[in-house]
């Protein structure tokens, strides 16, 4: 049967393979049998991603030709211009901050990613603060390059052993920039901050730097700077005669009205040296919403020049720190980029402006003149455009013998006034002749108060 089924093998060549076939599988089988099985899965392969071939794998060749341009930032030291002309630009190149040798958390020392302060850094609500305060009424710094312009404008290149006081410093995205200043320029930097979430990402800085002391109030508070030792940090009170070389406030103002208020009491303080100003004439740096800074330098032409403008005026010098272009968007660069309306609306963040601030040597209020300053003021911006010889009368009952005294020739100059003036096209030197008058005036009023009779349009004026 065999030698039969052997025949048929070779004698038919259509059936060689069949059994060439049955006699490999067979051959398999008793290898395979001779040959202990490993126990366990087998062997998993990757049907997904399989291994690339050698060819594949080969990197691209590499592309001969000019090494590409790097592109230019904004904080770069020098450009060039013109047959090798270098001009420098106002900041020299932001330093790449280094992690301190103290262990720290590296999500608090380093500041979270920006698309994730809206979870870390709520943006409604209200903060356990006294004075209670919405965090909608805080709005800060986000962008470090912004940041470090600002550190170089605020305490620029010839600053020397400057003692900050920083207030609202929110999570401390310009302290940050400070601190990258060159050493001899920053002595002392006291955080004003009395919200909790903003502190935690402040606390490491201060483990890391002995310059950074941490006072846990709220800068609109004046008890909050009698916890400030100032003797102790060496800051010694200073003649009048020059500005404050060591002592600096700087600020991010809350947007709501009480940034507005403050900065109306400051300006109330430098005529009779209180608060810092007893130290000095303190400089002054100062981010707002540039409606507050419009309201403070506004000229005779705005219709948003009122009393806070006159107030200003007459105690301070006020200029720009940097160009207003380096703060838009104000979505880009300040954090939250929209806020809630008091209308329950949301709505974006208006631009913003850096103001330097450095008392006047000769004031235009005198001292223990503020608070007549700020009854006339009041009283009489009810009728900004109104000439002064009509709207005297608003002043108090009799004011207009007030008129006699300004239009006497035998007045000094700096007494007599142009009466048919318009009240908001009047400059400090016309509210200082006519306070003066109204200081010497019997009859004026002796309650100088802002009362209940007072009208909503002399309240915000």
């Amino acid at each position: 049967m065999l030698s039969r089924a052997l025949s048929r093998v070779f004698v038919l060549p259509c059936r060689r393979s069949v059994l060439t076939a049955t006699l490999s599988s067979t051959a398999s089988a008793f290898t395979d049998a001779a040959t202990p099985k490993r126990r366990g899965r087998p062997p998993r392969t990757d049907t997904t991603n399989p291994k690339p071939s050698t060819e594949e794998s080969a990197s691209p060749p590499k592309k001969r030709g000019r090494r590409p341009k790097e592109p230019q930032t904004v904080n770069e030291l020098t450009t060039k211009s013109g047959a090798g002309k270098v001009i420098h630009s106002p900041a020299p190149p932001r330093p790449v901050a280094s992690k301190p040798a103290v262990i720290i958390p590296a999500d608090k020392w380093e500041l979270p990613p920006l698309e994730t302060w809206s979870d870390v850094f709520p943006t409604s609500g209200q903060a356990s603060t006294k004075p209670p305060m919405m965090f909608a009424d805080r709005v800060t710094l986000r962008d470090p390059d912004t940041a470090w312009g600002l550190a170089n404008a605020f305490i620029p290149e010839i600053a020397r052993d400057k003692v900050i006081i920083e207030a609202f410093p929110g999570p401390g995205v310009l302290t940050r920039a400070l601190l990258d200043l060159p050493r001899e320029r920053v002595q002392k930097i006291i955080l004003l901050e009395d919200v909790k979430v903003f502190r935690e990402y402040l606390e490491p800085l201060a483990k890391a730097d002995p310059r950074i002391e941490i006072i846990p109030l709220n800068a609109v508070n004046w008890d909050t700077y009698e916890q400030i030792d100032l003797n102790k940090l060496g800051v010694q009170s200073l003649p009048w005669d020059e500005p404050h070389p060591n002592l600096h406030w700087i600020a991010q103002l809350p947007v709501s009205s009480m940034g507005e208020q403050l900065m109306s009491q400051l300006m109330r303080c430098i005529p009779d040296k209180s608060w810092l100003f007893n130290y000095g004439r303190i400089p002054m740096s100062v981010l707002m919403y540039d409606w507050v800074w419009e309201r403070m330098s506004a000229n005779m032409s705005n219709r948003a020049r009122c009393k806070l403008t006159m107030m200003t005026k007459a105690a301070a010098e006020a200029d720009l720190a940097v160009d207003p272009d380096l703060l838009t968007p104000p979505g880009d660069k300040f954090y939250p980029g929209s806020v809630l309306h008091r209308s329950g609306k949301t709505r974006p963040v208006v631009p913003m402006a850096a103001v330097n601030f450095l008392p006047h040597l000769k004031p235009s209020i005198k001292p223990g003149m503020v608070d007549k300053w700020d009854y006339c003021l009041r009283r009489l911006y009810v009728q900004k455009s109104t000439p002064l010889e009509k709207a005297v009368g608003n002043l108090a009952p009799g004011a207009q013998t007030l008129l006699r005294y300004l239009t006497d020739p035998s007045a000094h100059p700096s007494e007599r006034l142009d009466v048919k003036k318009a009240i908001r096209t009047m400059d400090p030197r016309d509210w200082a002749a006519f306070i003066s008058a109204f200081d010497r005036w019997p009859f004026a009023p002796e309650d100088l108060s802002i009362s209940n009779s007072f009208t909503h349009q002399e309240r915000d004026s």
